[in-house]
Parts: structure tokens; C-alpha cells; sequence
């Protein structure tokens, strides 16, 4: 099978044809996704089980720089991991998701962190080695493992930016803090819009956010879990995100703050984000306030063809290497550059499939990026939802141009 989106890629568990869509989007300039990367290799082998591999190989091999065949297979297997994204969600239109991570784009930032020697982690997806087949040629050939941004959380700074917004305050214990498989260390926008999207169902409004981290640690270990499957059930690991603990500053704004503070309040608010649970609840409605100390995220906005080159760019040119006692670390020497995931381009109309989540209409869907910034709170660290034909997600109310 020739493949760009791969949904063995992490779990290879999953009893799911790969996808072969060779032009997707468009999304919003500036944004990265495979429409706007300058890949070494575009089209990978992922057959259906590792007995295949060679066969596959030999098929992307004879492409000889012809196009393949646009493939893009129903949802087979109900385990996939779906997320219910609105178009128009006053008229209860959504879309059920599935990500799937195009392998080219993977494989370009996994030879540029090393390349443009940008700080980056290890993440070993599959340790065994007789098991690196079974996900796709790109594991095999990346040993097992992904290359992740590594993206600390910059001392909270203060701010004289002054507005009317509510001030959430809270610690999320056991967050995925590597969303869309390129960076590790802060939650995505995304996730942090899927939160906030529950509080614009109960309030009836939209909500612009930003999203400040005052302090974050990573868990290095899998998480434990048990596979039932099969009438013995034994141990089992989830190596499918890098999650932590994070102080979380959460800035909301909405045509009606008191409204959004109670339903904040309330017994039934929501107390998952990002995945993790929800602990030390606060909620405050500040008018004319200054914001509160913390590292916010802020929109980055590249007028480029190769988005990857312009992050890659950016993120070397806000800090450099240094070197002592304990070894080599990256220091910012400005607000550190880094990526964020903030979306979704869709890869082909939504249709009915039985294993759709919630009775929804079913998509696959390509993760999108955005180059942001980590600073002090100022008009450009506000996000919205934001749909625009194929891509549901979120963009930067006021993004800061870079040259």
C-alpha cells in the first residue's frame, strides 16, 4: 500500500488501511501542514501487516515520480480515536475526526530538528525492534521512534496589557502535552479550544481564549493500562501521547463574562482538559485588569511557501546552545518559537460510517500547526474558533507578522 496518512503509525494495533491523498487543504496561510512543506519524500509503504513490507517498498519505489492512486478508505476499525469538530455548532453541525498524521511531513521535521540543530526529545513509539514493520515503512526507517520539539514552559512574566475577561486558574494533571506528534511540552491550542468549545454550548456565545502556563512537568514513562482483549486480560502501555502536569492560566472573553464565570462555577462545569484531570479550581471576572503573570502563547503570522523552513527559522533564532557542567541545553534569548496544534484540514467529504462517533458524519483529518511564540499576555495571544472549507480549528485573533 502507498501512503501519505498512516493510521498504524502509532497504534499498530488498529485494523485500518492506510490513506493515500496527495494534494490537501488549502487552510489559512501561514499555517503548517503538507500542503505547505518542501518534503524530501512525499509517499510511504504501509502494508497491512509486516509480511508485506517488501511488496509495498517496491511499489513506492516504482512511482518514478508518478502520481499514485488517490485512496482514501472508510473508518474500519471503531477503536480509532474520533473528535467531534464544529462547523456550525448553533445549528449542531459536526464533524467526527479521526487524525492521522501525514508521514512525509513527520519524517521532514524528524531530519530538520537534527539538520537546523534545534532542541528536540526522543519519543520511542515502539521499543521493539521485530515490531517496527507492523506501523509503517516510516517507523522502520526512524528506528521506532518521533522527533519532537522539545518546548519548555519560559518563566511567568508580567504584562501591562489591560482588558474585561474571566481568569480561570487551575492544575490539569496528566495533560497531553504533545499534540499532533511535532512538540512536546504545552497542550495544543486545539485542545485547549475543546474546552473551551463546552463552555460556548452551555453558554449559548462564542469565547475568544488565551492560554498561559505559569509551570509544566512531563511525564517520562508510558502510561499503564490493561488490554482486554481476548478472554485473558494482561498489562498493557498507552504510548500514543506525552502527557504532564500544568498550571494553567486561562484568559476568557465573551459578550457576557458573568454568565461564563457561573457556568464555570457550577457543579457540572467541565473538569477535563487537554486530556487531563482538572484540580484547584478558580474562577475570577476581572474588568480592566491587568493579566495575570504567566507564559502565553501568541500567533505567529509567515507569509512563506515552506512554513517548516520559516518555523525552523524562527525557533533557532530565539535562543541558542550553550554548554556547562550538566551538559548542552537550548536558552531563549527571547520568548522561545515553537509549534502549537490548532486544527484539522479535512481529507475528504464527511460520510455516514457505522462506527462514527455520536451518529455524526465521519472524516479523516490532517493535523495543522501554527508557529507561536511564548511571552507576556498582549492582544496577540487571543484565539477563536475558525472554520474556512476544509480546515475546523482555531486561529490567532491578531497574529504578529515576522519578516
Amino acid at each position: 500500500m502507498i501512503a501519505t496518512h498512516i493510521p498504524k503509525l502509532i497504534n499498530s494495533r488498529l485494523k485500518q488501511p492506510a490513506l493515500c491523498v496527495p494534494d490537501v487543504g488549502p487552510v489559512p496561510a501561514g499555517l503548517l501542514y503538507s500542503g505547505s512543506v518542501q518534503m524530501r519524500r512525499k509517499y510511504w509503504a504501509a502494508p497491512s501487516n509486516a509480511a508485506q513490507m517488501r511488496a509495498a517498498r517496491e511499489m513506492v519505489a516504482s512511482l518514478m515520480g508518478r502520481l499514485p492512486e488517490y485512496s482514501v478508505p472508510a473508518l474500519q476499525d471503531g477503536r480509532a480515536k474520533q473528535i467531534l469538530l464544529p462547523r456550525d455548532w448553533r445549528a449542531d453541525d459536526y464533524v467526527a475526526v479521526t487524525p492521522v498524521s501525514h508521514a512525509g511531513v513527520l519524517h521532514e521535521w524528524h531530519c530538520r530538528l537534527n539538520d537546523e540543530n534545534l532542541p528536540y526529545m526522543n519519543w520511542m513509539v515502539q521499543p521493539n525492534t521485530a515490531a517496527w514493520s507492523n506501523h509503517s515503512e516510516l517507523l522502520l526507517e526512524q528506528r521506532g521512534r518521533l522527533r519532537l520539539l522539545q518546548c519548555p514552559v519560559m518563566p511567568p512574566a508580567e504584562s501591562d496589557w489591560r482588558g474585561d475577561f474571566v481568569q480561570v486558574t487551575f492544575r490539569a494533571e496528566s495533560a497531553n502535552l504533545s499534540g499532533g506528534y511535532m512538540a512536546a511540552g504545552w497542550p495544543a491550542v486545539s485542545a485547549v479550544g475543546g474546552f473551551v468549545h463546552v463552555l460556548e454550548r452551555a453558554t449559548g456565545q462564542n469565547i475568544d481564549f488565551a492560554i498561559g502556563l505559569r509551570s509544566a512537568q512531563m511525564n517520562m514513562g508510558v502510561r499503564k493500562t490493561v488490554n482486554d482483549r481476548g478472554p485473558d486480560p494482561k498489562p498493557d502501555f498507552v504510548v500514543e501521547e506525552v502527557t504532564g502536569h500544568i498550571d494553567v492560566v486561562l484568559l476568557l472573553d465573551g459578550h457576557d463574562l458573568d454568565v461564563i464565570a457561573r457556568t464555570l462555577a457550577a457543579p457540572m462545569a467541565p473538569r477535563r482538559f487537554a486530556g487531563g484531570s482538572v484540580h484547584i479550581f478558580d474562577v475570577a471576572v476581572r474588568e480592566n485588569a491587568r493579566a495575570p503573570a504567566a507564559t502565553y502563547l501568541h500567533r505567529l503570522a509567515v507569509d512563506e511557501h515552506d512554513v517548516m523552513s520559516a518555523a525552523c527559522r524562527e525557533i533557532a533564532s530565539s535562543g541558542a546552545w550553550e554548554v556547562s557542567r550538566n551538559g548542552r541545553s537550548f536558552k531563549p534569548n527571547r520568548g522561545m518559537v515553537m509549534l502549537t496544534q490548532v486544527g484539522y484540514v479535512l481529507l475528504s467529504q464527511p460520510e455516514q460510517n457505522q462506527h462514527a462517533r455520536g451518529g455524526y458524519l465521519h472524516a479523516w483529518g490532517e493535523q495543522v500547526h501554527a508557529i507561536v511564540q511564548q511571552g507576556p499576555m498582549a492582544e496577540s495571544a487571543w484565539w477563536r474558533q475558525w472554520s474556512d472549507g476544509e480546515f475546523v480549528g482555531y486561529d490567532g485573533c491578531a497574529p504578529v507578522a515576522v519578516s
